[in-house]
């Protein structure tokens, strides 16, 4: 351990006769302790001196340094490809007997040296996972991204990763293994003769959409091999087929993006299945067919149209609302509502409040609640209700006779301009 002083050396004197000083002070220039036996007061002196200059230490503080060695062995990171291409060859059986005991063996090698962890990918990495090589999904490059923020600053000696080379999820991880800062060894595993067949490589598409909407998917297209030969794709949702193209494989590595857009008319989770067939024989189906799921949701707006009666003007706010169908209106009369404003997204009062109390019970609870509200004042509007409700707007009423009015364009106004046809209408 060591002691640093931070400060001139100058102030550590000036501390010690501070000390020395109080000391000598208190005990022997203090008539009071004259009395004492003069060994009394030297100890007594003493023990005062240490005890001051302890107190300034503290108000000067030294620093204290200490230098530890700590051993840590680099760590390897031994990552498994656990999708199931891994095993679709003729070595299957190895893979799955052979293969586990294998690598059980080889990180036990590797343990007596180095810090090994193991981790297995599919869709997503998983430390000490199961090898199973049934996986549906390869995502190699988040694999690599997560294992980058995991082991950054971390004496990361060397990362091994077995697997075949074929993903179907994510970039190209070449991009990312340089940002581990540490040699990575291949081992090939699979068959890498490229076979004749044709595969669904990724399906893009947003988990929510919005009822009597469409949405978005986004279809990748694989085919090996096929160079000449037609496939199909399709898209159902159980009962019928929503989608269907016709594909001809124009090169021996076929790429295709296809952007589709599917209608969302029922609300709930909802299951849609793509599927891929070709006219030539195929090394496997099991990539020739690709569930997903898609939670549509009932978004329109709810909107209550509030009054005290019925008039004209409430059929042409009513069929205004019907044309967009973001909105969903309702059309009450207030003394047959019994329901909750709060399940609205809007609340239109026509005429209200008026003269029943019932609706000066229902404003204040919209006001309280903070619902966004449209008054609409006519003759039956309660005008001292309304302007008792705070709303930032004050009407006076000059008489019980209304009279007809009309908005005029004030020419020297120029925060904004009117059309000429709105000028004048």
């Amino acid at each position: 351990m060591n002691i640093f002083w931070n400060y001139p050396a100058w102030l550590w004197l000036i501390l010690v006769l501070a000390a020395a000083g109080t000391s000598a002070l208190l005990y022997f220039r203090n008539k009071d302790v004259s009395e004492i036996p003069k060994p009394f007061r030297l100890t007594a002196a003493i023990l005062r001196f240490f005890s001051v200059l302890l107190l300034l230490l503290m108000i000067f503080p030294p620093l204290f340094r200490t230098l530890s060695r700590e051993k840590e062995n680099p760590v390897i990171l031994f990552i498994q490809d656990n999708s199931e291409s891994v095993r679709f060859n003729k070595d299957s059986t190895f893979y799955q007997n052979d293969y586990p005991l294998r690598v059980n063996r080889l990180k036990e090698e590797l343990s007596k040296n180095f810090e090994t962890v193991f981790y297995t990918t599919g869709e997503n990495l998983q430390r000490d996972g199961n090898l199973t090589l049934n996986e549906k999904m390869s995502d190699y490059e988040s694999a690599f991204r997560e294992l980058e923020s995991i082991y950054a600053g971390r004496n990361v000696g060397a990362v091994v990763f077995a697997g075949d080379g074929l993903f179907n999820k994510g970039i190209n991880p070449v991009y990312r293994i340089k940002n581990l800062k540490a040699p990575v060894y291949s081992v090939a595993l699979g068959d890498s003769t490229l076979q004749r067949d044709a595969y669904i490589r990724k399906v893009q598409v947003n988990r929510i959409a919005y009822l009597n909407n469409k949405f978005p998917v986004e279809l990748n297209i694989g085919a090996d091999r096929l160079k000449g030969k037609n496939m199909q794709v399709k898209i159902s949702d159980g009962t019928k087929v929503l989608f269907s193209q016709n594909l001809t494989a124009d090169d021996e590595l076929y790429d295709k993006t296809i952007p589709v857009l599917l209608d969302a008319d029922k609300p709930g989770i909802r299951k849609y299945t793509v599927t891929l067939t070709s006219d030539a024989p195929e090394y496997t189906l099991r990539n020739n067919s690709y569930p997903f799921y898609v939670e549509i949701v009932d978004g329109r707006r709810k909107v209550l149209l509030l009054a005290d009666g019925p008039h004209p003007d409430l059929g042409a706010l009513m069929q205004a609302y019907s044309v967009n169908e973001n909105y969903e209106a309702e059309l009450r009369y207030l003394n047959d509502f019994n329901g909750k404003p709060e399940n609205y997204s809007l609340v239109v009062l026509y005429q209200l409040p008026g003269q029943n109390a019932q609706a000066a019970e229902l404003t204040a609870r919209l006001k309280k609640s903070g619902i966004s509200t449209w008054y609409i004042l006519g003759s039956r509007s309660n005008l001292f209700a309304f302007n008792q409700l705070g709303e930032g707007l004050k009407i006076t009423n000059s008489g019980a006779k209304p009279d007809e009015s009309a908005a005029a364009v004030n020419p020297g106004f120029g925060a904004f301009t009117l059309s000429d046809k709105l000028k004048t209408w």
